[in-house]
């Protein structure tokens, strides 16, 4: 087994942990309300706040990459985040989870960022299928972790057994990371203040940029407040609404697999036109259902809906640059932690003013304007966009 290929296999080992660790908040989000007896604006906190952890942890890939190499800061990452879910798992109050909520996004971001660079360094011959294929993985764990929650939250007050289970989770991956032992580090050049001067200069790297912080600001936001939507406004019980973040990730799974096999072909900017149409139109269908098939329906494709852009704008991004890649890709895992933590906090905020359904239909006018952005995309060309 060649570098390359083991490098694959810890990256989507990695992510397939990664997806688990993330859904869990989301998925408990109800019990963790309940339990610490917290309004939706300090959920919102929860939910916004560790991406700033997030941003510290993209900044020190771009700080360290390229004396380390992608794995070994791959290797750490995974440690930190290990150590911070058990944390979590003994927080008995608030702001102590926060803090370790923070903590552990610090991994997360080293986690994405990395690989994202790694990727762009072994220079895969299909740059958005190898991204699809590692974000399949982060999608698989994202739907067997809400299973999970539901299987072992019987009380509210067992909120914290699911971050037990994923700390260890994430030290396993570790475990089989340095089994593979990986001596491969790519040559990554130190940043220069040409590189980024490079970067203000591109038009597609800004609307990727603005695309990335409306993208994963309507996913997350929606992934993170689901739970909490199904059980407080369409009134489904707490272990059943700790489901539907399976079910919306398991129409990302969908998509992300045939997304792999159509974006090459269907072009990059086509796809993502067709990805955020299908978007807006069944988060409408989530809004307004009111039967429990339609809305697991609607959620299942509004994944599908969801599955493809990020990867694919990540790729329009690469594939439109000559040089700085490995600063674009830092600045875009910061542009989509910014998203995330707006998104989640302004879901919470209006929801607490107006109730959880106008929440969900920001997500909606998000969802709008990434729609104009694949519509920009669209007029600058296929040739700027694809290979």
């Amino acid at each position: 087994m060649d570098e390359r290929m083991k490098f694959g296999l810890v990256a989507s080992s990695s992510f397939l942990a990664f997806g688990f660790w993330m859904l869990i908040t989301g998925s408990a989000l109800p019990a963790i309300v309940s339990e610490f007896d917290i309004s939706y604006t300090d959920a919102g906190i929860l939910l916004s706040l560790p991406t700033f952890g997030f941003i510290f942890g993209a900044i020190l890939c771009m700080t360290f990459v390229h004396k380390t190499g992608p794995f070994k800061l791959l290797s750490f990452a995974l440690i930190s985040v290990s150590l911070s879910l058990a944390w979590i798992s003994a927080s008995r109050v608030f702001w102590m989870l926060v803090l370790a909520s923070v903590i552990m996004s610090v991994g997360s971001g080293l986690i994405e960022t990395t690989v994202g660079v790694g990727v762009s360094s072994v220079r895969y011959k299909r740059t958005g299928g190898a991204l699809n294929f590692i974000h399949s993985a982060y999608a698989i764990g994202a739907i067997v972790s809400p299973f999970v929650v539901a299987l072992l939250l019987t009380t509210s007050d067992r909120w914290w057994v699911p971050f037990v289970l994923a700390s260890a989770l994430s030290m396993m991956v570790f475990l089989y990371s340095a089994s593979l032992k990986i001596s491969w580090a790519p040559a990554i050049r130190q940043s220069r203040k040409t590189e980024y001067g490079y970067l203000i200069q591109q038009p597609v790297f800004w609307i990727a940029i603005i695309g990335v912080f409306v993208y994963v600001g309507y996913e997350v936001a929606f992934t993170s407040w689901l739970s909490a939507y199904v059980y407080d406004v369409k009134g489904i019980t707490m272990r059943l609404s700790s489901i539907f973040p399976a079910l919306l990730w398991a129409g990302l799974f969908v998509g992300r697999v045939m997304s792999g096999a159509f974006v090459e072909r269907l072009g990059y900017a086509h796809s993502l036109l067709l990805l955020t149409s299908l978007s807006s139109i069944s988060v409408v269908a989530v809004l307004f259902s009111k039967s429990p098939i339609t809305l697991i329906i609607a959620v299942m494709i509004s994944g599908i809906g969801f599955s493809g852009v990020f990867p694919t704008l990540q790729a329009i991004m690469i594939r439109s640059l000559n040089s700085a890649i490995n600063e674009a890709i830092s600045i875009f895992s910061i542009a989509a932690s910014l998203g995330a933590a707006f998104a989640n906090y302004a879901v919470g905020a209006i929801g607490d003013v107006f109730g959880l359904g106008w929440g969900i239909a920001f997500v909606f006018l998000l969802i709008l304007i990434e729609l104009v952005l694949a519509m920009i995309l669209m007029r600058k060309g296929e040739k700027q966009c694809t290979t």
